[in-house]
């Protein structure tokens, strides 16, 4: 009960009153059901401290969390968490370190190698970004931010020729969603179209979407 409804005060951001309730189902006991609900409670307390964008402190809880054997099948969950949290804190290192753990325990992961990637390219190991990249895109060919993540990392290599490619194979990507129509305008601004770019952007800010103003 304490665990769902600190779950359910996380949706509400009421993050305080959440800590309060998952503190409330964690026990000193060693037995399979504690370390069970003491497992979720501390991803808990790690989901409301990341929100409350209280970093150092949802690595923690995240950390503890993953050290308890029971629930595994939450492992993963927790490592996206965990590798989000220390990019967020810059600890670019111990977020390669978490991502790889996360491929290694289950490969084929598209948005571990793309964050893994961003990682890379953070660290200036461009040419492990790039490959990151190309297995995030193998995995998920229509991903638009994957091909933009390696377009960034070509441009910063000064491979245009590549960087160019990188945004025709996108442009190639069929058109579904609004979204997809946005992110078509990007490439545009990118490949310099600006003419067709301003057209598409100024449509994408009467879909919703408010970051066009930025490439406006």
């Amino acid at each position: 009960y304490y665990i769902d409804y600190g779950m359910a005060l996380i949706q509400c951001e009421n993050y305080d009153e959440a800590l309060i309730q998952f503190d409330k189902a964690i026990l000193d006991k060693e037995n399979k059901i504690v370390r069970q609900n003491n497992k979720l409670a501390h991803r808990g307390k790690g989901i409301a401290y990341f929100n409350a964008a209280q970093y150092q402190l949802a690595v923690n809880e995240f950390e503890t969390a993953y050290k308890i054997s029971e629930f595994n099948d939450l492992d993963i969950d927790i490592l996206f968490y965990l590798g989000d949290a220390q990019t967020k804190l810059l600890d670019n290192k111990g977020a390669l370190e978490t991502y790889s753990k996360i491929l290694k325990r289950k490969p084929g992961q598209s948005v571990a190698y793309y964050k893994r990637a961003i990682i890379e390219g953070n660290l200036e190991q461009l040419d492990q970004s790039i490959a990151d990249f190309d297995k995030a895109i193998s995995y998920e060919k229509d991903n638009y931010e994957y091909y933009f993540g390696k377009y960034a990392i070509l441009v910063q290599q000064g491979d245009v020729d590549g960087a160019n490619e990188v945004l025709s194979k996108a442009l190639a990507i069929k058109t579904k969603t609004k979204e997809d129509y946005y992110n078509v305008a990007r490439i545009h601004y990118y490949q310099q179209d600006y003419n067709t770019a301003k057209s598409e952007l100024t449509q994408a800010v009467v879909d919703g979407f408010a970051s066009a103003s930025f490439y406006l």
